[in-house]
């Protein structure tokens, strides 16, 4: 049969995020730095090993994308399904990221890290669609 959670052995799990769209639960184990996905049956499903300890995760409304920051400053996003790494922006320069929001509608993250800033990182083309659809509905009336 597959492979469990409790099978793999060392997994001292610290942090978890459920992802909607099948139901499976990413776990992250601060110790080593290692990050699974697993079904609900405990399933292990994906592994992987993150350049960080990380602070923070959160999965999309889609559930497609986990969002993640940490000790080294990078914020991470990843696949849900296989914990592929889709893209990683640099913020090392301004420490740790402490903590993070995902704004109303996915377009805006805001993060707070170690130098006690606070920062916006934008998805221009979301941005770009949101203004565009509410300009339509504006002048659709008129």
């Amino acid at each position: 049969a597959g492979q469990t959670a409790a099978d793999s052995g060392a997994y001292a799990v610290t942090m978890i995020a459920v992802e909607n769209v099948f139901g499976n639960i990413i776990a992250h184990s601060a110790p080593t730095r290692a990050l699974a996905v697993l079904s609900i049956n405990g399933h292990l499903k994906a592994t992987t090993t993150c350049e960080q300890e990380l602070q923070f995760m959160q999965v999309s409304e889609s559930g497609m994308v986990l969002i993640s920051g940490g000790n080294a400053g990078l914020l991470t996003f990843r696949n849900t399904q296989d914990l592929t790494c889709i893209r990683t922006i640099d913020l090392s320069r301004h420490g740790a990221i402490r903590c993070m929001v995902v704004a109303p509608e996915q377009q805006d993250i805001i993060l707070a890290t170690g130098d006690g800033a606070l920062h916006v990182v934008t998805d221009p083309e979301k941005r770009a669609d949101t203004v565009a659809n509410r300009l339509e509905e504006t002048f659709i009336g008129m």
